[in-house]
């Protein structure tokens, strides 16, 4: 049972944040360039085309 071990309620949090932090784990982004491609990164995403972050990036 969970609450038989609230002692180590943050050992889960810091495991992965510091082994992120090391660079020894990773996270899939996938970025998109222009305003007007918005929509079809979205969209790829449910398909499993871009299985993490999509961030677009906009001209200035």
């Amino acid at each position: 049972m969970v609450r038989n071990h609230t002692n180590l309620r943050d050992e889960p949090e810091g495991f992965p944040a510091s082994r992120l932090r090391r660079g020894r784990i990773g996270t899939d982004t996938t970025a998109v360039q222009g305003f007007d491609h918005t929509v079809d990164a979205f969209r790829g995403t449910p398909r499993g085309d871009d299985p993490g972050k999509v961030p677009v990036r906009v001209d200035d």
